[in-house]
């Protein structure tokens, strides 16, 4: 998860090892509101997926989720926008 601090509306997901198929990208608030959410379909490993972030996003951290096609969390790590 790249770039963090996040200083544009646009973080990339890598998705190193992971095994190919369809995943849901989540930004949520540290309080575990959604924010927004985009499904994506990865074709190989190491594959890195854009993810755009609402451009009036407020300055403060948050948190973004990788859930699997079971809507299982594989992935989970803080971002700050600022």
């Amino acid at each position: 998860l790249y770039p963090n601090p996040v200083a544009t509306s646009r973080v990339y997901v890598s998705f190193n090892g992971k095994e190919t198929g369809r995943y849901t990208l989540q930004l949520v608030n540290l309080g575990g509101q959604l924010i927004t959410e985009k499904v994506v379909e990865i074709t190989n490993q190491g594959q890195v997926v854009p993810f755009t972030l609402k451009n009036n996003l407020a300055k403060g951290a948050y948190m973004v989720k990788v859930l699997n096609n079971t809507k299982k969390a594989i992935f989970t790590d803080k971002i700050v926008v600022e």
